[in-house]
């Protein structure tokens, strides 16, 4: 096809597939025809893809002269044209002085770059499945004043959300219900009993994957019982009549309770003083010793390690001290054939401060390993007494609390009545 001949447009086509080898075939439609005064009007459309977007387009023009192809143009194309594929869009080019000839002919072309779509890709990573989270075990001791909450709300799901959640018994005495059971925080209520109950959560992501975890309440028994026994006393009778007298006297019987010893008190502070971490560990559980947390000793380390650097840098700073004064002192006197002094030579005054300089800074790392320590032991101990302390107020509530509690029954013939202690 030749330029300008018969003086009409020029317009060829050439198909281009995208470079990516899985990618699927995409034709793009170029067109180039002169429009006048010098111009030349470039057409190109984009056809959209499911699975890849444009990433890239770039615009080039070739000449065929003389039965040579040389490239005389290229333009990268801005990129809001790679946001709207299906469209077409033009591009006015105007060639430099001597570019085209009578004769010449053109060629456009639209070179691809495609990547893969987002959605696409989301698409072929496999889900995760969910991560459930019933929760820690948990105790609970009769009698309950509310429902035992069961929380699963540490359940979550990497790569998508949580639709749905399931709570069910397995295991257990069979006269308690299950409130909310299809959310991540559930309650058991109803007729909770002395035993071991055990209960399952179920969790769905949005892609249908499942995950399970389960969690164990055990419940006890009060720590002691107050009992009373009724003494009836008999209603007087005759021949005529028979007549109940409901009055009744009660005694009252009262198990003694064993109070527990404090462990984890506030005297544990002193135990710092001795080895720093140690108290803290005594009391980082609860007022009865357990949970206690050896991570406490990591405070017992650091102390070792500033109260070692310490010394380290204080025998440091003694040494070079010695070797400033050695060289600060020393004196060499020179003397004749007769043994007359006719000269004196002093020590190295610049090695010698060089020893006096390092005694300083040995000196003052000494302080702050000193001061390091120092700080670790006072917070020790202040969070050991705080803690202590917690501990003694939480032993002191359920070891000395002292309520009462009336009792009365009745069946309409005998009326018993008693008072509850729990101390």
């Amino acid at each position: 096809m030749r330029l300008l001949r018969s003086d009409k447009f020029l317009i060829l086509f050439l198909i281009l597939c995208c470079y990516q080898s899985r990618s699927q075939e995409v034709i793009n439609t170029v067109g180039i025809q002169k429009s006048g005064a010098g111009l030349y009007k470039v057409q190109y459309k984009l056809n959209s893809s499911a699975d890849y977007d444009v990433d890239g387009v770039v615009l080039k023009i070739f000449r065929r002269r003389n039965g040579k192809i040389e490239e005389i143009f290229s333009k990268k194309m801005v990129s809001q044209s790679l946001k709207r594929q299906g469209l077409v869009y033009d591009y006015n080019w105007k060639p430099e002085n001597g570019a085209i000839k009578t004769g010449d002919e053109l060629q456009a072309k639209i070179v691809l770059s495609y990547k893969v779509s987002v959605a696409k890709q989301k698409t072929n990573q496999p889900n995760k499945t969910p991560y459930a989270d019933a929760g820690n075990s948990l105790e609970a001791e009769l009698p309950l004043g509310k429902p035992i909450a069961l929380n699963g709300s540490k359940s979550h799901d990497d790569d998508g959300k949580i639709v749905s959640s399931q709570w069910r018994q397995i295991a257990g005495p069979s006269t308690v219900a299950l409130q909310k059971q299809d959310s991540l925080i559930a309650y058991v209520s109803g007729n909770i009993k002395e035993g071991t109950y055990a209960f399952e959560l179920t969790v769905r992501d949005d892609q249908g994957a499942t995950s399970i975890s389960r969690t164990v309440l055990s419940v006890k028994s009060a720590p002691f019982a107050i009992t009373t026994t009724p003494v009836i006393t008999p209603a007087p009778k005759n021949d005529s009549l028979t007549v109940r007298n409901p009055i009744t006297s009660t005694q009252t019987t009262t198990s003694v309770k064993t109070v527990t010893k404090l462990k984890g008190g506030p005297s544990n502070a002193a135990l710092n003083l001795i080895l720093p971490g140690l108290g803290h560990y005594f009391v980082s559980g609860d007022y009865n010793g357990q949970n206690r947390k050896a991570s406490a000793f990591i405070l017992t380390a650091i102390y070792a390690a500033s109260a070692g650097g310490a010394y380290y840098f204080y025998q440091k700073s003694g040494d070079e001290y010695k070797k400033f004064e050695s060289l600060a002192s020393y004196r060499e006197y020179q003397k004749d054939a007769a043994g007359l002094v006719i000269g004196i030579r002093g020590g190295n005054e610049a090695e010698a401060n060089r020893y006096y300089n390092n005694s300083k800074a040995a000196k003052r790392n000494s302080l702050i390993c000193l001061g390091v320590g120092g700080g670790v032991l006072a917070g020790d101990l202040i969070y050991t007494l705080l803690k202590g302390s917690k501990n003694k107020r939480e032993w002191r509530n359920e070891n000395t609390s002292f309520r009462p509690k009336l009792f009365i029954s009745s069946d309409g013939l005998i009326t018993n009545a008693g008072i509850q202690f729990k101390f």
